[in-house]
């Protein structure tokens, strides 16, 4: 009897966990749905989506799980799903541009720009919309370009760009040929640190050589470099016998390579990330294959990139025997025609392509 007893209760025990784990699986299903899900994913085209979309990108805006947005196309239309494929803008938009903080979808010359979490910000009526940096946006409109972020833009003044730096309240802006700084309305600062005169002074008269950039030279030590421009370095990166440099936040994104060469540190390879500055010959990023190839006639090099098989390395070497340890190097996407960064360097460095190796 108490045998039975002990029988009857394990049954009964079974029999209760059995209903509570079928009662959490049907309450599963009634979860409130959220627009986006915090998954995990690949950098990888999802292979499952390649079936049902002609094109398929990743998005730059960062969610939970990093760049859980895919923006798709039928050949004529975009929208944008998540990982699992599940649609949250239809395909009706002409097509899109994203950064960090956001992205934006243009329908008929109207682009609204979106948070990760699908909820529209702001829109404006431009020609063409680019991401710029993190968080902002160049909107250009008949000739002329605005700088743009999730809340607000500037009037279209503007013949080019450059800036902010992220935690910056001011930009670079050319009108007429003259480089001035300007607040996030578009507002002239009048109030101009060291650093931000010294940046537009670049901004407005350097240009890249082979021999390096505006004053600055190749072979120049730390010390000389520092003293030909009037700013302290902020070292970016180092080993031993190597040190990646650059200015404070506020100059145009410059970076520079210093190794050792007899005990003395000296710069070896400058690397331009600034669209605005540009090669003697008037190349720089955004520039096509066809600008390249007809600014250096004859005297460029081709190699296969390391890490981008969508992308290779132009270097341009010099004719002239007493040029031999000096070429520009272009990085260049021939899926979508242009320069992505550049930098002018002597043999070796030139050739690092991860920064001191």
């Amino acid at each position: 009897m108490d045998l039975m007893n002990t029988d009857t209760l394990i049954l009964l025990f079974l029999v209760c966990i059995i209903a509570v784990s079928c009662e959490s699986s049907a309450n599963r299903g009634k979860d409130k749905l959220v627009p986006i899900e915090p998954i995990q994913i690949s950098l990888q085209k999802p292979v499952e989506l390649d079936s049902l979309y002609n094109k398929i990108g990743n998005l730059k805006t960062r969610t939970e799980s990093d760049w859980a947005l895919l923006a798709v196309s039928n050949n004529t239309k975009w929208g944008v799903v998540n990982s699992q494929g599940t649609v949250l803008l239809n395909l009706a938009f002409d097509n899109f541009a994203s950064v960090k903080a956001s992205f934006a979808m243009n329908k008929s010359g109207l682009w609204t720009i979106y948070n990760a979490k699908l909820e529209a910000l702001h829109s404006i009526a431009c020609d063409n919309l680019v991401g710029h940096r993190d968080s902002h946006y160049i909107a250009m409109l008949g000739g002329k370009k605005a700088l743009v972020n999730e809340n607000s833009s500037t009037p279209y003044l503007f013949d080019d760009i450059t800036g902010p730096r992220e935690d910056k309240g001011y930009f670079y802006g050319k009108i007429s040929d003259v480089w001035r700084a300007y607040d996030l309305e578009g507002q002239i600062v009048d109030n101009l640190s060291k650093i931000q005169r010294v940046g537009l002074q670049a901004l407005n008269n350097y240009k890249v050589s082979l021999y390096g950039y505006g004053p600055i030279r190749l072979g120049m030590s730390i010390p000389e470099v520092e003293k030909t421009i009037g700013l302290k370095f902020i070292e970016n990166g180092s080993s031993s016998d190597c040190k990646m440099m650059e200015f404070e936040e506020g100059f145009p994104l410059v970076r520079m390579l210093f190794d050792m060469k007899d005990g003395i540190r000296l710069l070896e390879r400058i690397y331009i990330n600034e669209s605005t500055i540009k090669t003697k010959s008037g190349i720089g990023i955004y520039s096509r294959e066809k600008e390249i190839l007809n600014a250096y006639q004859g005297k460029m090099e081709k190699q296969s990139h390391k890490y981008n098989e969508q992308c290779l390395y132009y270097y341009y070497v010099p004719a002239d025997e007493k040029d031999q340890a000096y070429r520009l190097n272009f990085d260049y996407n021939f899926k979508e025609d242009i320069v992505r960064h550049y930098s002018v360097g002597r043999v070796p460095a030139i050739f690092y392509v991860e920064g001191c190796f």
